[in-house]
C-alpha cells in the first residue's frame, strides 16, 4: 500500500505530507514501524527536490526462454533531469551486484521515449537514490548466463 501511496503522491500531484495522512489511516500494526522508517525516508530524500512526475512503462527483459517483468514505480523528473526509477523497501540492504542488475534491466529496456532516462532504484527508508555511476559492460552477460542456468534448471524440476 505505501509503494501505490508514493506513486499516487507524483501522479496526483500531492504534497509528500500526503504520505502523513496515509500513516493516520493505517490500521496495520505490523507495519506500523516499517511503514514510518519507509515514509520518514521518503520526506528526507525529495526533501526540498522539484520533483514532476514524467511516467514510466512496464517491460519485458527477455534472455533464451525466460521472460522477466520490469516494473519501475516512477517517472520523475528531478530537478529538470528524467529518471525511471524503482523502490526499495526491505530491510536487507542492497548489493552492489543487485543494484548494478536492477539498474541494467531498467536501462535495457526503457521504451525509446526514454532512453535519455537516468535509471535509479531509490532504497526508501535510507533515503538513498542509486543510480548509474560506471559502466557496467559484463552485467549483461552475467544475467544472460544466469537466466540460461535457472531456464535449464527450470526444465528439469
Amino acid at each position: 500500500m505505501l509503494r501505490e501511496a508514493i506513486v499516487d503522491v507524483h501522479t496526483s500531484k500531492r504534497s509528500v505530507s500526503f504520505l502523513d495522512q496515509f500513516m493516520k489511516e493505517l490500521t496495520n500494526d505490523k507495519k506500523d514501524k516499517r511503514y514510518s522508517e519507509c515514509v520518514a525516508g521518503y520526506k528526507l530524500w525529495a526533501g526540498k527536490k522539484e520533483l514532476v512526475c514524467s511516467g514510466c512503462s512496464t517491460a519485458d527483459w527477455t534472455s533464451g526462454d525466460l521472460e522477466v517483468r520490469v516494473n519501475p514505480e516512477l517517472g520523475l523528473r528531478i530537478n529538470g533531469s528524467e529518471h525511471v526509477i524503482k523502490l526499495y523497501f526491505k530491510q536487507v540492504p542492497l548489493s552492489k551486484l543487485r543494484v548494478d542488475s536492477v539498474l541494467h534491466l531498467l536501462k535495457t529496456t526503457l521504451p525509446a521515449k526514454q532512453r535519455t532516462a537516468v535509471p535509479g532504484i531509490l532504497d526508501v527508508p535510507n533515503a538513498k537514490l542509486h543510480t548509474p555511476t560506471v559502466v557496467q559492460d559484463d552485467i549483461g552477460a552475467l544475467l544472460a548466463g544466469e537466466a540460461a542456468a535457472f531456464s535449464s534448471m527450470w526444465k528439469r524440476v
